[in-house]
Order: structure tokens, then C-alpha cells, then sequence
């Protein structure tokens, strides 16, 4: 079973590096299941989706021949993806040493131990936080200060049921390990109606207390159709 589903270029439409292209390595599986996840991640695959067509990738051998097939010169990095890049430690190491493109990681912030194992390869990191499961919020924490120097970024998807208050709580708990850019990202697929925006003013305002960089990004590719 294969434990990438899909290897593609595109843009990067998150975060504070929204706008650069990327060839993204998308990871089965996930150690968590939010109701607003945009990504089958339930289970490994029998094959490969690599720019829309299907293959059979035996190792990493495979999977960085076509990272190189991709590779363009206005590729900014690798983006390890999921589901949770995190679970598979391992593999992200083969990668690392098969590739000379810098890798950046896309994680969910609640396995602290994998962020250890490989914080020395990873040369940006999208720390995102899951306010809906507070049995990891420490991990959460722990794993920012873990990749506080690695161009961290922290990501916070606002769904309706997010209150100022917890934003607030993480804004300063944050600002106790480090001072990372903090974006608000409105949640895809909900109607923006007056009272969601003007929460999400208050929330950067609250966050802005604690932060010095507060960033409300929507998901830019949505918009422009990409994957």
C-alpha cells in the first residue's frame, strides 16, 4: 500500500506564502478527523496520483524521480502534505536525501516526538491548530517550539463554533515561545455573512494583543480553481 496518494505542482493557496508554487507531496492517512477537511486522507492507496494520472511507486526512489520529472525553476519547495506528513518520519528522511528542493511541512501540530525526529531537514513550517481538540493543544504548543526556527507560520482554520476567547488564549501562549505569524482562515464553504466577518476583525484584533504579525487568508486556490 502506498503511503503517498498524490505528487502534483500548483500554487500554494494557504498561509503566508500564498502564491508560490509548490510540487506537493500528499500523504495518506491522518491521526485526526475534522468535519471541515477538504482532503481524502482515510486510508493508503494502491496507486500513486502524480499530475492527474495514476502510477505504481514502489519507494523513494519513485517518488523522487518524480518530484524531479515536476521540478520547474520557479518551485519554491516541496510541501509535505496530508492527511499528516508527521506519521511517516521515515520516509520524509529518504525524501530529503533523494531531493536538493527545500522541504516544507504542513502539519496539524499534534505529534511533537515526529516533529523532533525530522526538525533539522525542514526549512519551512505551517504549524496549523486544532482548537476543536484540546486533548492536543499542549502537544500543539510544543510542537511550534519545536520549528520555531524554521520560517514557522501558525494557521488557525475559523470555523463558526471559534470564539475570541480562545484565539485570544493562543495568541498569548504562542507569544510565550515565540513571536510567528499568526493567520486566521476563514473557513471554505460557509457563508461570510456581517457577523462572521466582524468576528474575525475581532479575533485578529485580540491576537494582535499578543502578536506582532496577524494575518486573516482565506484559502487562495479555492478561488482560482487549482488543487
Amino acid at each position: 500500500m502506498l503511503k503517498v496518494r498524490e505528487i502534483f505542482s500548483s500554487i500554494q493557496g494557504e498561509g503566508i506564502y500564498v502564491g508560490r508554487r509548490q510540487i506537493f507531496v500528499r500523504f495518506a492517512k491522518c491521526n485526526l478527523d475534522c468535519d471541515y477537511c477538504d482532503t481524502a486522507h482515510k486510508r493508503e492507496g494502491k496507486f500513486c496520483i502524480v499530475n492527474g494520472k495514476r502510477k505504481i511507486l514502489k519507494n523513494a526512489d519513485d517518488i523522487a524521480d518524480e518530484i524531479k520529472n515536476l521540478y520547474t525553476k520557479d518551485i519554491f519547495s516541496i510541501s509535505l502534505t496530508g492527511g499528516e506528513p508527521l506519521i511517516y518520519t521515515s520516509l520524509i528522511r529518504q525524501i530529503h536525501k533523494r531531493t536538493d528542493i527545500p522541504l516544507y511541512l504542513e502539519t496539524n501540530s499534534t505529534l511533537p516526538e515526529k516533529a523532533y525526529e525530522i526538525k533539522n531537514l525542514i526549512t519551512y513550517a505551517a504549524c496549523g491548530i486544532k482548537i476543536n481538540y484540546p486533548k492536543f493543544y499542549n502537544d500543539s504548543l510544543k510542537t511550534i517550539e519545536i520549528l520555531s526556527g524554521k520560517n514557522l507560520f501558525v494557521k488557525v482554520v475559523i470555523t463558526k463554533d471559534v470564539d475570541t476567547g480562545q484565539i485570544g488564549r493562543l495568541a498569548k501562549n504562542i507569544k510565550n515561545i515565540a513571536d510567528p505569524p499568526f493567520v486566521l482562515q476563514p473557513q471554505t464553504g460557509i457563508k461570510w455573512d456581517k457577523i462572521y466577518k466582524n468576528n474575525l476583525l475581532e479575533m485578529s484584533e485580540t491576537a494582535g494583543n499578543y502578536l506582532s504579525d496577524v494575518r486573516v487568508i482565506p484559502q487562495l486556490h479555492k478561488f482560482l480553481g487549482f488543487e
